[in-house]
């Protein structure tokens, strides 16, 4: 029986580790000790906490809003009213990763962030979602705002400027109620149906992609505000409603016009994924499309938890779509067992091709206890004809995650 092909494989890495322990320690890690064979480097990310366990540098580490991994080129943006963070103090970072990736026969993705941000909204609150009370969600730039899809488009001109294989496009979609800022606060007993229809976007972009689908996006705002307005209302129960809401609930709460909304914002999303994927394609660099549904599913309490491919319709996402128009996807499977793991590839290749997947994993605790379940992991990919496979995060794992990494590859 002929050996399986070997996967392409890549580690996620932080601008702070290449500071940390320097670009030649860092990618010849990766690639001696760990066996994979590229690096997804943040060139733009949103503001976090971090514990490093073995950056040199430090063990706690602050990442600014925005911060970027390498200049802009202002005649690019000087059109632009969104504008990406400075480019860090290191300069330009992913320049030099390139060039150290290319020296060692390794590829470097570009891992950007687009519309998860911890600043623009705030400056720009017309480009904000907006939930069914007006209230703008600063965090959160919304897909249909033709500043923000102009605000992407040249950010994927300014990453694929630079001799990259791949973007791993993450956010490039609407987002979730939770984790939306720092130090959230809700003391209103919230049932999953509540949190859904308190994520949604109703700002004028919105409301006319759905007025020009014939949707009366009044009644639709209406019936989410009142619904919403009686859960502030009521009182606490001790054994709340957790099962979580179907298209099917949706529909009956609100007629065939939410179900119709909720598609209407999927299509505004591969579209303009579409887009993105050919402006890179003119510079010779792919787009992968990050799917964060495996990370936010929800898993009703004592209920399997349901399918990632079944979910991404909450956070405007048709996997099928995506891929039906060239897309390929990268599935988060962070957090899945084996057997989740197993039944959530599954899903995705009915709807998706396998050469257009690639699925995401935490090689090392909580998600892993030993090196066997990571190779058990990596063997359901390699057992699916899945090409790819990305690990997360090389600066948040201890270094012995590196050596469960190449274990589970099969790398000598």
């Amino acid at each position: 029986m002929p050996a399986p092909a070997p996967l392409e494989s890549t580690f996620y890495v932080y601008p702070e580790d290449l500071v940390g322990e320097g670009p030649p320690v860092v990618l010849d890690a990766l690639r001696d000790r760990a066996g994979v064979r590229g690096v997804n480097l943040a060139v733009t990310y949103h503001a976090s906490r971090a514990l490093h366990p073995h950056n040199p540098a430090g063990a706690v580490f602050y990442s600014d809003p925005g911060v970027l991994a390498f200049p802009l080129d202002p005649a690019l943006w000087r059109a632009s009213r969104l504008r990406p963070g400075a480019p860090s103090a290191a300069g330009d970072l992913l320049a030099e990763l390139c060039a150290g990736a290319g020296e060692r026969g390794m590829d470097t993705n570009a891992w950007t962030v687009f519309f998860h941000s911890d600043r623009l909204g705030f400056e720009h609150p017309d480009c904000a979602t907006r939930s069914a009370f007006g209230d703008p969600f600063s965090t959160d730039l919304c897909p249909a705002n033709p500043v923000v899809q102009e605000y992407a488009h040249t950010l994927v001109e300014s990453v694929a400027r630079h001799p990259v294989r791949d973007i791993r496009a993450e956010s490039l979609h609407y987002h979730p109620w939770r984790h939306g800022y720092h130090h959230e606060f809700q003391f209103v007993q919230l049932r999953p149906l509540d949190e859904l229809l308190l994520g949604l976007c109703f700002c004028e972009h919105c409301r006319a992609v759905a007025r020009g689908a014939g949707i009366d996006i009044d009644a639709v705002q209406r019936v989410t505000r009142s619904t919403l307005e009686e859960r502030f209302a009521a009182a606490p129960e001790a054994d709340p409603e957790n099962a979580e809401p179907t298209l099917e609930d949706l529909r009956r709460l609100a007629g065939a016009d939410l179900d119709r909304f909720l598609a209407e914002r999927a299509r505004v999303v591969t579209s303009l994924t579409a887009a993105l994927r050919r402006r890179a394609e003119a510079h010779g660099t792919s787009l992968t499309f990050v799917d964060l549904t495996g990370v936010v599913k929800p898993a009703p309490v004592g209920e399997a938890a349901s399918l990632s491919i079944d979910n991404g319709w909450r956070n405007g996402m048709d996997a099928a779509a995506l891929a039906k128009e060239g897309s390929a996807i990268a599935a988060l499977a962070y957090g899945a067992g084996v057997g989740d793991l197993a039944a959530d590839l599954d899903g995705y290749l009915r709807r998706v091709p396998a050469d257009r997947l690639t699925v995401s994993l935490l090689p090392w605790w909580p998600d892993c206890l030993d090196a066997t379940v990571l190779a058990e992991k990596v063997g359901e990919i390699r057992a699916r004809a899945i090409p790819r496979v990305d690990f997360w995060n090389y600066g948040l794992v201890p270094s012995a995650a590196l050596d469960w990494v190449r274990q589970a590859l099969g790398e000598p």
